[in-house]
Formats: structure tokens, C-alpha cells, sequence
């Protein structure tokens, strides 16, 4: 009967050890299911983040892309002002030596010039200082009469330069 009993109590405590390796193994289930739901929302996340990276990557691409041959197209326009510049510069020594020539040739000429006419320049320059003058005494004397006739007019004295004689 001993023997009855404890196959008996073996056995419940078979039967215990089994139910509570199975509540065990249930709860285990149930939490393995939610961190698969939380695994399958992570990767929809990282799917969705994935996407939004790939979406920015094509543009930053091109936008790489068109700075690349801004940076290009700098480069030759800078090679072509560079240029200019050299030509410019070899203009400017060219009329550099062209005016320096003409200058020596003018310097030249004009002291030929003042040698051979010396006399006839210094008339003309006698003559131009004659005639300013003479200028300038007609201008002093048209101020002088303006003067006057405006001084009269302030008096009422004179005549009106609209008024016709009868």
C-alpha cells in the first residue's frame, strides 16, 4: 500500500511538475509573442526609416552631382579670366611702349616745331592775352551796366525794356 501511495504521490507530483511546466511554457509563449509583435514593429520602423534615408540619399546625390559641375564650370571661367588678365596685361605693355614711342616722337616734333616757329608762337600767344583781356574788360562793363540798370529799376527810375516808345 506504501508502494500504491507513492506511486500515487509520484504520480501528482508528475502531474504538478507537468501543469507547471506547461503555465510555465504559456507564459513563456505569450512573452516570446510580444517581443515578436515589438520585433516586427521595430522593423516596419527601421523599413519605413530605411526609406526615408534611401529617399534623401538620391537627392544629396544630385545635389552633389550639380555642385561638382558648378564647381567644374567655376573652374573654367576662373581659367578664362585668367587668361583675359594675361592678354590684358600684354595689351597694356603694347600701348605702354606704342604711346611711350609716340610721346618721344611728339617731344621731338614740338621741340622741332618751337625751334622753327618760336617767333610766330609767341605773336599768336601776344595776341591771345590781348584778346582775353579784352574780353574780360567787356564782361566788367556788362556787369557794370547790369548793375545800374537793375539798381534804377529798383528805384523806378529808367525806362521799361517791354514799354515801346510813341
Amino acid at each position: 500500500m506504501i508502494v500504491t501511495w507513492s506511486v500515487a504521490a509520484a504520480s501528482a507530483a508528475f502531474i504538478a511538475l507537468a501543469v507547471g511546466s506547461l503555465i510555465f511554457l504559456r507564459a513563456m509563449l505569450h512573452r516570446i509573442s510580444r517581443m515578436q509583435a515589438a520585433a516586427e514593429t521595430m522593423e516596419r520602423e527601421l523599413q519605413a526609416l530605411a526609406a526615408d534615408v534611401r529617399g534623401a540619399v538620391v537627392p544629396a546625390g544630385q545635389t552633389f552631382a550639380a555642385v561638382k559641375q558648378q564647381i567644374e564650370r567655376t573652374a573654367k571661367l576662373f581659367e578664362a579670366v585668367e587668361r583675359f588678365g594675361d592678354s590684358a596685361n600684354h595689351v597694356a605693355g603694347a600701348v605702354h611702349r606704342v604711346s611711350s614711342v609716340l610721346a618721344d616722337s611728339a617731344a621731338r616734333h614740338a621741340e622741332r616745331a618751337a625751334g622753327q616757329y618760336r617767333e610766330a608762337i609767341g605773336n599768336a600767344m601776344d595776341w591771345a592775352e590781348l584778346g582775353l583781356t579784352a574780353w574780360q574788360l567787356l564782361q566788367a562793363q556788362r556787369e557794370s551796366a547790369g548793375m545800374r540798370s537793375r539798381v534804377s529799376q529798383r528805384r523806378g527810375e529808367g525806362h521799361d525794356k517791354n514799354e515801346r516808345s510813341v
